[in-house]
């Protein structure tokens, strides 16, 4: 699994890359804008999810510090394989979905304002 994700990420660093080559900076600006806003949408919930699913699930055991919630993936190897894995880290992977299409539109940003400096 991790090494299709890792495929899949390289493949799609290579189709942002030729797209933010072949778009005017302003279409790559607007695309950028809008997958900050989807990503923003679609994945903070998600991960407000998880940190309260893994509060309800660990907390009662006692095994979450005061501050667990600065590095909480640290916590993940404690849950119990099953019913309880899946019920935490379903919402964990559709944050780090969210977060991910987020950085796409930062990228996207990033070669607009590139393109703005670099056009003659």
């Amino acid at each position: 699994m991790i090494e299709l994700t890792g495929v899949l990420a390289i493949l799609l660093f290579i189709v942002s890359s030729g797209a933010a080559l072949l778009l005017p900076w302003d279409t790559l600006a607007l695309v950028g804008g809008w997958l900050l806003a989807i990503g923003a949408i679609s994945g903070i919930p998600p991960a407000i999810v998880y940190h309260l699913r893994l509060y309800q699930t660990l907390h009662p055991q006692g095994l979450l510090p005061d501050n667990w919630y600065w590095n909480p993936v640290r916590y993940n190897d404690l849950l119990l394989d099953g019913a309880e894995r899946k019920r935490v880290m379903l919402w964990f992977w559709l944050g780090v979905l969210g977060f991910a299409i987020v950085l796409l539109g930062v990228l996207a940003l990033g070669g607009a304002a590139v393109k703005i400096y670099l056009r003659p």
